[in-house]
C-alpha cells in the first residue's frame, strides 16, 4: 500500500512537470562515502572470504584423503572437478536469477549453497557423496557475481576501483585464513573439521544480509524508482544529507538501462550490439584462460612452493601427515602473495587502462614462470618465484572481474559476468588435471603449460573493450551527458548553481 501511494504521488507530480531527471552516477558522486556503504564492502567482502575458504580447501581435502581413502589421480581431480564444475553451473544461474529476482535474493540463496553444503560435506562417508557435496558447495560459490554486482552498483565512480581492489582483498585474507586454519585443524583435529570450519562464513552472513539494501541499479532498471530512491537515501544518510536535488521530485536515471521484461536474458546479451556479442566473446575467452591458470598456480602452492618432486609414496607410511609443519609456512607464505598482487592490482586500473594492465600481469606472471626452469634454483628459488606469479596471478585475476563489471549494462551485468565467468569455471576443470598429470608426474612440463596459457592470455587482452566501451563510467572516462539534459559528474558545481536556480 504504501508503494503505490507512493508511485501514485510520484506520478501525479511527474505529470505536472516537477520531477527532476538526476542520472545516477551524479547521484553516487555526490553522496559522501558511508556507514551504509562500509556495511556493503563487509558483506561483499565477507562473501569473497567464505568462497575463498572452500576454494583454498580443495588442494588439502585432495592431499589429507589421498592416502587413507587410497584416491587415485583420476579420483582425486574428479573431488577437485566437482567445485570447479558447480561453480560453473553457479555463474550462469546465478547470473539469469539475479538480473530476474534481484541481486539480494541471488545472495542468500548462493549464501545457503555455500553454508548447508559445506557443513554437510563434513559428514561424508566415501568420495562419491564428499563429491556430491561439494558440487553444490561450487554453485554458491560460482554466484560470487551477485555480491559483486550488488556492491559495484551502489559505489561512486571515483572510488569504485579501489573499492572494488577492498573487495578482492577479502578473498586473500580468506586464502591465507584457511592455511592457518588447515595448519591448526589437519594435525589435530582432521580433515572433518576443517570442512566444519570453512562452512561458518557462509551461515554467518545470512544474519547480516538482512541489513544489506538493493542494488539501486537493479530497481530502476525495473522501474521501482520509489524503492531505489529508499536506498540512495540510505546510502546518503537521510532525507536531511546534503545533497544537490530535492527528494521530494528527484527522479533517478540509468542511461545503460532499457525498461523491458527480458532483463537477465541470453538473447538480449547476444543480440543487443556488436560491440556486446564482441565483449562477451572474448571475456570469456580470457576468463577461461584467467581461471586454468590462476587455479593450477593455486592447487600446485604446495607443489610449487616445496620445490620439484615432493610427491609422497602412501605404501611408505600412511599414518604420516600429508603436511607438515615447513609445508603449512610455505602455503601461508605463497598464498600471503594475492595482497602484493592487490597492491599492482589497485596502481594499475587507477593509472591506465583496463585492458593494458590485463596484459601486463598475465605477461609478468609468463615471465616469472619461465624462471623456474633455470637449473639449480634451489627451494628457496622456487619459492620466492611462486610467490611472485601468485601475485601476478592475484593481479590479472582482479583486472579482469573489475572490466567485466564495468562492460556489462544494468539489465544484463550479473548475466554477463555470470555468463563469462562461468568458462572461468570450465576453465578452473583443466587446472586440476594439469596439477595431477603435469606436475604430479613432470613439474617441468606443468610449469611450460603455466608459461603458454600466460603468454597466450597476454596476447587476446587486446581484444578486451576499450575504458570508453565500458558501460560503467571509471575514473579516467567522463560519464556521459543524459539525453534529458542532466549535468556529468565533473560539473557538480554547476549543479549545485542550477539547483538555486530552480528552487529561486
Amino acid at each position: 500500500l504504501r508503494r503505490g501511494m507512493a508511485g501514485a504521488s510520484y506520478r501525479a507530480m511527474e505529470a505536472r512537470g516537477l520531477r527532476e531527471d538526476i542520472p545516477l552516477d551524479v547521484a553516487l558522486d555526490s553522496i559522501k562515502y558511508g556507514m551504509l556503504h562500509s556495511l556493503l564492502l563487509f558483506f561483499a567482502g565477507a562473501t569473497q572470504f567464505a568462497d575463498a575458504m572452500e576454494l583454498i580447501l580443495i588442494s588439502f581435502l585432495a592431499n589429507e584423503l589421498r592416502c587413507p581413502w587410497n584416491l587415485s589421480a583420476g579420483e582425486i581431480s574428479a573431488l577437485q572437478s566437482s567445485v570447479l564444475a558447480g561453480m560453473a553451473v553457479g555463474a550462469l544461474c546465478s547470473g539469469i536469477l539475479a538480473d530476474r529476482i534481484g541481486r539480494w535474493r541471488a545472495s542468500a540463496i548462493a549464501l545457503c549453497f555455500c553454508g548447508i553444503f559445506g557443513a554437510l560435506s563434513a559428514l561424508a562417508t566415501n568420495v562419491i557423496a564428499l563429491s556430491c557435496f561439494r558440487f553444490f558447495v561450487g554453485i554458491g560459490v560460482g554466484s560470487s557475481p551477485t555480491a559483486y554486482a550488488l556492491y559495484a552498483e551502489c559505489l561512486p565512480t571515483k572510488r569504485r576501483e579501489q573499492q572494488l581492489v577492498k573487495f578482492f582483498a577479502f578473498f586473500s585474507l580468506g586464502c591465507v585464513v584457511e592455511a592457518l586454519v588447515a595448519w591448526g585443524t589437519l594435525q589435530t583435529g582432521g580433515w572433518r573439521l576443517l570442512v566444519l570450519i570453512s562452512a561458518i562464513p557462509s551461515l554467518f552472513l545470512l544474519i547480516p544480509i538482512w541489513w544489506i539494501p538493493e542494488s539501486p541499479r537493479y530497481l530502476i532498471a525495473c522501474n521501482r524508482q520509489h524503492d531505489a530512491k529508499e536506498v540512495l537515501i540510505r546510502l546518503a544518510g537521510g532525507m536531511h544529507s546534503d545533497v544537490p536535488w530535492d527528494w521530494n521530485t528527484a527522479n533517478f536515471i540509468v542511461e545503460d538501462s532499457e525498461k523491458g521484461e527480458d532483463r537477465g536474458s541470453l538473447k538480449r546479451l547476444f543480440s543487443t550490439t556488436p560491440l556486446l556479442r564482441r565483449g562477451t566473446v572474448v571475456l570469456s575467452i580470457m576468463f577461461f584462460i584467467m581461471a586454468a591458470l590462476y587455479y593450477a598456480l593455486v592447487i600446485a602452492s604446495n607443489n610449487l612452493a616445496s620445490g620439484k618432486d615432493r610427491n609422497k609414496s602412501c605404501q611408505r607410511d600412511l599414518s604420516s601427515r600429508s603436511h607438515d609443519t615447513e609445508t603449512f609456512i610455505s602455503i601461508v607464505i605463497t598464498n600471503a602473495a594475492e595482497f602484493p598482487g592487490l597492491a599492482f592490482a589497485s596502481i594499475a586500473v587507477s593509472q591506465m587502462p583496463r585492458r593494458l594492465s590485463v596484459s601486463l600481469f598475465f605477461a609478468s606472471c609468463s615471465m616469472l614462470m619461465t624462471f623456474l626452469f633455470i637449473p639449480g634454483l634451489g627451494i628457496w628459488g622456487w619459492r620466492i618465484l611462486a610467490y611472485a606469479a601468485r601475485a601476478s596471478a592475484q593481479a590479472f585475476n582482479v583486472s579482469l572481474w573489475i572490466l567485466a563489471g564495468e562492460f556489462f549494462p544494468t539489465p544484463v551485468r550479473t548475466l554477463g559476468v555470470g555468463f563469462t565467468t562461468a568458462f572461468a569455471r570450465f576453465g578452473s576443470l583443466t587446472s586440476p588435471f594439469i596439477v595431477a598429470f603435469a606436475f604430479g608426474y613432470e613439474t617441468d612440463l606443468g610449469v611450460a603449460i603455466c608459461v603458454g596459457l600466460g603468454a597466450l592470455g597476454a596476447i587476446i587482452s587486446f581484444w578486451l573493450p576499450k575504458d570508453s566501451e565500458l558501460a560503467l563510467a571509471t575514473s579516467t572516462s567522463v560519464v556521459k551527458i543524459s539525453q534529458h539534459g542532466a549535468l556529468n559528474d565533473s560539473s557538480s558545481e554547476a549543479f549545485h548553481l542550477l539547483r538555486e536556480n530552480l528552487d529561486r
